[in-house]
């Protein structure tokens, strides 16, 4: 699957029970990237990051890693904004996803939500379905969820 989108990470608060952890995601000395390349802009008047897939990575494993967060059980809130890349297919649906849990291992392991900004906005109801989704990886990827529960690991939301 090729991942043509680019992501702008602007805050991201954990809440663990009554304590919340808010990490604005503003430098890139903050984050350990893998298979991405990340900068520092101003987007909408707030500074973030915008990350895109390396080159040559397209089909590789994509993060962003805040290292040293204490998490475990929670609410996590993250300001996102992702669309498809320049001279992506027309298709491209675009992935903004959410890891927590990660688990740095070869492969990497981690549950994650993905959210398809353009799907959200389809007309056709079948694709808005498709407009969130979760995985665990590397067990149960995307593929293996659709075939064995499908429609189960998938949901409509409102962007």
């Amino acid at each position: 699957m090729i991942k043509q989108i680019m992501l702008l990470l602007l805050v991201l608060t954990c809440t663990v029970n009554a304590n919340a952890q808010t990490i604005p995601l503003n430098s890139l000395k903050q984050v350990d990237l893998v298979n991405v390349d990340a900068e520092v802009l101003k987007y909408k008047g707030q500074t973030g990051l915008q990350v895109k897939a390396a080159k040559g990575a397209e089909k590789l494993e994509t993060l962003v890693i805040i290292p040293d967060v204490n998490f475990k059980n929670g609410v996590i809130e993250v300001e996102v904004s992702g669309q498809p890349a320049p001279g992506a297919f027309a298709q491209a649906r675009g992935f903004v996803g959410v890891a927590f849990r990660v688990k740095e291992a070869e492969p990497y392991e981690y549950e994650a939500f993905y959210l398809r900004p353009t799907n959200a906005r389809e007309h056709n109801q079948v694709q808005r379905n498709h407009s969130l989704q979760y995985v665990s990886h590397p067990d149960y990827p995307w593929y293996r969820l659709r075939k064995e529960t499908p429609e189960k690991n998938m949901s409509p939301m409102q962007i």
